[in-house]
């Protein structure tokens, strides 16, 4: 049999316990705090604040983080080729970082989202230990890779700098948006601040941080806000096409012709025999099967080797083999058994697949600088020279004798300097250097870089500029106005150090009466009915009595949208009454209060209160 308790009340209407999934999942994700008795509505602690800085500290630095990622896109075969000489295997190094910033990324983006919820439910701002340990990893994580990137790649952070011109007026004026809509809680916990110096900090560092980031764009100069479209650079497909086909290969450099490519650019090497070869790297072990054919010699210069040498060894089986950018598949049958045959191409060769092509082809070769023990190390150019100088199709328009040789064979603009760009591969990257005028673009992705017809990212001045203004103008006159809303909202019209301290009395006494319902409700008390009959003084009939001249009235009463509570002097002792019927007996609680105690009480609105 179910114990029933009966308490002394009022009439008023029942009200039940209702499941709040959705709240308890917020306070439970954040804080492990599933039950509803664990949830509080008291002010937050100091240690709130520093997990709460330490959370967002990490996921700003985070957003840095993963943007750069989003960029490396454009450099994943420097990424891939470089990680390659390091560790002798191709492993998706681009994927993994992408991949760690994503889902870091996402957790900490649901547990800011979390904290946000739980300011606008008005409730303490509890973090899981679990939480705040996975920010602080992630952020030591991130910290040291970049400190490794910095060490291994330092090129790719002026890459990062070009990004920001690209996309840095479209991020403030998403950034305008977020801290606008911000701007409701900020406010609000702006109001509810009792210290006039906290005040002051929160908003000499609000107010100059908007100001900043409205004026943001005056200091951002970028190619792609330009009235008319430039010309579409020259795409110049270096090693052929490298990223559907083995590069620096007779097969490759054929593939980039048909894909419609009209400049090439391989780099020239002097094998031990004095035959210019074609090749990237100083080793044979990433582009060969060295070491197979050679097992002691993978680590061997190629020009280490004689030309016969070399092209005993296989230039495609890597490349169907490793698969590095996962591309092979979309190779035929008859397409794979030619790589398997591919040799290390001469430069003879190369120039002469050019001279016979029926539209022109244009070379762009470097000469790497051979060790010191070549036998043709100062010869290297006179070697060079001899393969062009049979090849009485083929004319260049400059020799220069440095490290580097730079064969251009296109006619230059008079008095204009022609600026190649090499690396090109993501189309905001592309969209850049086609406004800022290139002339040039290297690129390992033809195929992609050629299905490109206009710039990505393109935009009028007069267009940004409209949307920039309206933006702005947009968010002060939200957060104006967010500012009024909320001092009215919070005070009333009439400002007030009552109605400050009678609010802040009112959400402390909710606090406590919802946590010991909860207890209640733990503990097993489960409520069945309640008695309606009325006990003396307590009906509506006293209390009409009592306002019509028995008893004195509240002296000052305030509502809320969940209980009214009246400041009220007691001038006599009173007695609370609390009686509990069960199989086991009859059980009664009661307490006195004082002549003349004052206190904030709510008045008989709810299911727990009790008649006086």
């Amino acid at each position: 049999m179910k114990e029933k308790i009966v308490t002394h009340a009022s009439h008023a209407k029942l009200q039940y316990y209702r499941h709040n999934y959705c709240l308890v999942t917020m306070t439970g994700v954040l804080g492990c705090r599933w039950h509803r008795y664990q949830q509080s509505t008291r002010d937050n602690r100091k240690r709130d604040f520093l997990n709460f800085c330490i959370v967002l500290l990490a996921f700003l630095y985070l957003v840095v983080f993963f943007m750069f990622w989003l960029i490396a896109r454009n450099d994943t075969y420097f990424i891939t080729v470089d990680m390659f000489q390091r560790v002798d295997k191709y492993i998706p190094w681009y994927g993994l970082g992408l991949g760690f910033s994503s889902a870091t990324f996402a957790c900490l983006s649901v547990i800011l989202v979390l904290c946000i919820l739980h300011v606008i439910h008005g409730h303490q701002l509890y973090i899981h230990l679990v939480h705040v340990i996975f920010c602080v990893l992630t952020l030591v994580a991130c910290v040291f890779v970049s400190i490794v990137i910095d060490l291994q790649w330092p090129h790719m952070w002026p890459l990062l700098y070009i990004s920001l011109k690209v996309f840095g007026p479209f991020l403030q004026i998403t950034a305008v948006v977020l801290i606008t809509g911000l701007s409701w809680l900020l406010i609000r916990q702006w109001f509810r601040l009792m210290c006039k110096t906290t005040k002051g900090v929160w908003m000499s560092v609000f107010v100059p941080g908007m100001l900043l980031l409205y004026l943001s764009p005056l200091f951002i100069k970028t190619p792609i806000f330009r009235p008319d479209t430039p010309a579409k650079p020259q795409v110049v497909a270096i090693g052929g096409a490298s990223d559907v086909s083995p590069e620096n290969t007779m097969f490759a450099f054929e593939k980039a012709v048909t894909l419609g490519a009209s400049k090439l650019y391989s780099t020239v090497q002097i094998s031990y025999d004095g035959v210019p070869f074609l090749m990237f790297d100083d080793s044979l072990l990433r582009t060969t099967n060295v070491d197979s054919v050679f097992p002691n010699g993978t680590s061997n210069d190629p020009a280490q080797h004689t030309m016969a040498e070399l092209l005993t060894l296989s230039a495609g089986q890597w490349f169907l083999k490793d698969d590095p950018w996962s591309t092979s598949g979309d190779l035929s049958n008859s397409e794979k058994l030619l790589l398997e045959e591919e040799k290390i191409p001469t430069l003879s060769s190369l120039i002469h697949m050019v001279a016979t092509q029926s539209s022109p082809v244009q070379l762009y070769l470097t000469v790497r600088d051979l060790p010191s023990w070549h036998p043709y190390r100062e010869e290297r150019f006179k070697k060079i020279m001899d393969v062009l100088a049979n090849e009485t199709a083929l004319r260049y328009s400059d020799v220069r004798n440095q490290a580097f040789l730079f064969i251009f064979m296109y006619r230059f603009r008079a008095l204009n300097v022609s600026t190649l760009v090499m690396g090109v591969k993501s189309s905001w990257f592309l969209s850049f250097v086609w406004c800022a005028d290139a002339d040039l673009v290297g690129t390992y992705h033809i195929e992609q870089v050629m299905s490109v017809d206009s710039p990505i990212i393109h935009m009028n001045e007069d267009g940004y500029l409209a949307m920039w203004v309206t933006t702005d103008v947009f968010s002060v006159a939200a957060i104006l106005v967010m500012f009024i809303v909320q001092r009215v909202r919070l005070y009333g019209t009439n400002f007030s150090p009552e109605a400050i301290s009678l609010s802040t009395g009112r959400v402390r006494t909710s606090h406590r009466s919802r946590t010991m319902k909860e207890k209640l409700l733990r503990e097993g008390a489960i409520m069945d009915s309640l008695d309606d009959a009325d006990v003396s003084g307590t009906g509506p009939a006293s209390m009409d009595q009592g306002e019509a001249g028995g008893e004195p009235g509240p002296a000052y009463s305030t509502t809320s949208s969940q209980q009214t509570y009246s400041l009220t002097v007691l001038p006599h002792p009173v007695t609370l009454t609390s009686t509990a019927q069960g199989t086991h007996g009859t059980h009664q609680m009661t307490a006195s209060v004082s002549d003349g105690d004052v206190g904030l009480a709510p008045q008989m609105t709810s299911v727990d209160r009790y008649s006086v």
